[in-house]
């Protein structure tokens, strides 16, 4: 044998090598994010196509002489098939799957943020909350989970409806996934005696937005579109069974919330 012929034989057989390397590093890489997803609760693995193929342009670099070492057409195939996976993964929205991420989010940590990283994961995909929850066809409140210390709701808002200002005397956190939603920010005229509360910002929430509150906030609502609006709402305490205020809507005076007249006119 040509001693050309033995130095591309070696590097035939180097580049061979290199290519099981990267494929072996793939199938790691992707059990790795395929444990981390389905056991370990963290990110969906849509967004790691691209890192497994830098993972295979990586082991290129390192054994392949400067990187001249292409990734092999299977690394980028799985890279591609993977990412799509994802892509497909991410609108298969499923409520006892959320249900459980929020109460494990709550137990972790009693504030609003955890919660939020949830629903702000499951609003990056409106479309996928919409499908797996049903296009509302009629307004309603719909509890999907209710506890002492969390209530998840479903909520479908009718065209032009307003709920005014209120308080929670919990934290919340507002997804919207279909439609939109304006929100009025109020608060206490200090020392006033009747309770009297002023504007105090805004804010628009539409499909896909997330919106966080902590438990002082007065807000009142409205839906401005000529459709149902979707929400998801989740709250840090039982929202049925808490005491606390409304204002009524032309004079800002305070009053007691009245969760059964709530449900009447929210259903009409």
């Amino acid at each position: 044998m040509r001693e050309g012929d033995k130095m591309n034989s070696a590097r035939r057989a180097a580049i061979r090598m290199v290519n099981g390397l990267v494929l072996l590093d793939l199938r790691i890489g992707i059990t790795s994010v395929l444990h981390r997803y389905y056991v370990g609760g963290g990110p969906d693995f849509a967004s790691f196509g691209h890192v497994l193929i830098e993972r295979a342009q990586g082991v290129g670099k390192v054994l392949g002489q400067g990187g001249r070492v292409a990734v092999p057409p299977r690394g980028k195939q799985l890279g591609w098939y993977y990412g799509m996976l994802g892509a497909g993964r991410r609108t298969m929205f499923d409520i006892d799957r959320f249900v459980s991420d929020c109460r494990d989010a709550v137990d972790r940590d009693p504030t609003h943020k955890a919660a939020a990283e949830v629903v702000k994961r499951a609003m990056s995909d409106p479309s996928g909350v919409m499908t797996a929850l049903g296009e509302p066809t009629e307004p309603g409140i719909t509890p999907l989970y209710q506890s002492a210390d969390l209530t998840i709701l479903n909520l479908a808002w009718r065209p032009s409806f307003t709920v005014p200002p209120h308080n929670h005397e919990m934290w919340a956190v507002i997804g919207i996934y279909g439609g939109r939603e304006d929100n009025i920010f109020w608060r206490r005229i200090k020392d006033h005696p009747d309770g009297l509360i002023e504007a105090a910002g805004a804010r628009a929430l539409s499909t896909g937005d997330v919106c966080p509150m902590g438990p002082d906030i007065i807000h009142s609502v409205t839906n401005p579109i000529p459709r149902l609006t979707a929400a998801i709402h989740v709250y840090g305490g039982d929202f049925f069974e808490a005491e606390r205020s409304e204002w009524e809507p032309e004079g800002l005076v305070e009053k007691p919330y009245d969760m059964e007249a709530m449900r009447t006119r929210f259903g009409k």
